[in-house]
C-alpha cells in the first residue's frame, strides 16, 4: 500500500508477508535478539502464506523509513528502517501492537520520536478499527511516545496504570551459570517437556499465571485451550515433583515460544504456590535455558517485571544479563520495554 512521505520520513503498510520488502526482512533478521518480540510470528505468518494462506482482515505490518545517518542496513533509495510496526493475531486471541526499534533507546528522544509515531498512529488508525489496538508493547520512549500520539489522533486515553513494565534480557553459553540442583529427603523429581497426561496440571498453572497477570486473564476453557496448544506444539516444559510417597505432580512450568534459528523466549514461567520458595522454577528455567544454548540457539530471551525482585534473582542465578541485584553498570542490550493499555470501555482486549 503507497505510504506518506513528509520531511524525510515515509510509512509503508504490508497487508501480506509477501509484500514486506527485502531491505526490512534483512534488518530484522540482521537483529534478531532485538526483533524477537516481532520477527517469529512474522517468520510463521510467511510460512502460512506460502502454504496459501490468507492474512486475517486486522492483520498488518507498517514499516517507517527515514533517510537519518543510522547503522541499520539502507535499501536502494537510501533509506534505513527506524521502526517496525505489527497488528497480527495469536494463537488464542489478538496480540498488542509491537514496535521494534532499529535505534538504541538511548537514540529515541521526543524530536526523534515524535514524527515518527505520529506516522505509524496515523496509518495504523486509516487501516484498522481504532478498538483494536488495546495495548502497545515497545521499549519504554517508543510506548510512551506512541500512546501520547494515538489518545492525540484518536481520543481513546491511555490506562493509568501500565500493563506491564519490564526488562528485557539475555542468556548466552558464556553468562549461562550451571549449579548443581538443591535435593530435599524423600523428593524425587523430573524435568522434561510436557506431555498430553499433563493437560490439566499445565491448563490450571497456565490459569494460574494468567491470573496474575492483569487484564489478561483467562478462564478455565480458555486455559485449557492455551495448555493444550502448548503441549501440541512441543512449547512447554514441566517440573515433576514426588515426595513422601504421594503421586507426582506438576509443580512448575515454563513455555518456549518466539523462536528463530538463533533466538529463542521463556515466557510463561509460574509455579504452583503450594511448591514455591523450594527452587524448582530456578531448576526448570536452568534446564531449559541449557537445553536451548545446547541446540545451537545464541541467545535466550526473556522479559521480567520491574517489580518481581524475585523472578529476576532467579533468573540472574541462571545467568540472564543485567539482572543483579547490586548492578551498576549498564548491560548492552538489556533495556526497559513498557505495555501501555488503552480504555478498557472503549478497546477489545486481546490476550498473549
Amino acid at each position: 500500500m503507497p505510504g506518506r512521505t513528509d520531511f524525510d520520513i515515509e510509512t509503508n503498510v504490508y497487508r501480506r508477508p509477501s509484500d514486506i520488502p527485502r531491505t526490512v526482512w534483512r534488518q530484522l533478521h540482521s537483529d534478531p535478539l532485538n526483533a524477537n518480540i516481532l520477527l517469529p510470528c512474522l517468520v510463521k505468518a510467511s510460512n502460512y502464506e506460502r502454504r496459501g494462506g490468507r492474512m486475517s482482515k486486522d492483520t498488518l505490518w507498517i514499516a517507517c523509513f527515514s533517510k537519518t545517518d543510522h547503522s541499520a542496513l539502507p535499501d536502494e533509495q537510501g533509506r534505513v528502517l527506524d521502526f517496525f510496526v505489527s497488528c497480527t493475531d495469536g494463537p488464542i486471541d489478538k496480540y498488542p501492537i509491537f514496535i521494534y526499534s532499529s535505534h538504541p533507546r538511548e537514540h529515541l528522544h521526543d524530536t526523534f520520536l515524535l514524527p515518527r509515531m505520529a506516522r505509524i498512529a496515523s496509518e495504523l488508525q486509516r487501516n484498522v478499527a481504532p478498538e483494536r489496538t488495546f495495548s502497545v508493547f515497545a521499549l519504554k520512549p517508543a510506548a510512551e511516545v506512541f500512546s501520547e500520539v494515538w489518545t492525540q489522533q484518536t481520543g481513546i486515553a491511555v490506562e493509568e496504570q501500565p500493563y506491564y513494565a519490564a526488562t528485557f534480557s539475555y542468556c548466552t553459553r558464556e553468562t549461562f551459570v550451571q549449579r548443581k540442583a538443591s535435593m530435599f529427603p524423600g523428593e524425587v523429581w523430573d524435568l522434561r517437556m510436557a506431555a498430553l497426561s499433563d493437560l490439566d496440571a499445565v491448563a490450571s498453572l497456565c490459569h494460574g499465571f494468567a491470573e496474575g497477570s492483569e487484564p489478561f486473564v483467562l478462564t478455565r476453557e480458555r486455559a485449557f485451550e492455551e495448555a493444550s496448544l502448548l503441549i501440541d506444539q512441543g512449547q512447554v516444559w514441566v517440573h515433576e515433583v514426588k515426595r513422601n510417597g504421594q503421586p507426582s505432580a506438576i509443580a512448575s512450568i515454563v513455555a518456549v515460544t518466539r523462536e528463530t534459528a538463533s533466538v529463542s523466549a521463556i515466557t510463561k514461567v509460574y509455579t504452583n504456590p503450594d511448591f514455591r520458595r523450594r527452587g524448582f522454577a530456578e531448576r526448570l528455567v536452568r534446564k531449559v535455558t541449557q537445553e536451548l544454548l545446547q541446540s545451537g540457539k545464541e541467545f535466550v530471551v526473556l522479559y521480567v517485571a520491574h517489580d518481581n525482585k524475585a523472578a529476576a534473582k532467579v533468573y540472574h542465578r541462571v545467568g540472564f544479563a543485567g539482572l543483579a541485584s547490586d548492578a551498576n553498570e549498564v548491560t548492552p542490550g538489556v533495556e526497559p520495554w513498557l505495555e501501555l493499555g488503552f480504555d478498557q470501555s472503549v478497546v477489545r482486549l486481546g490476550h498473549w
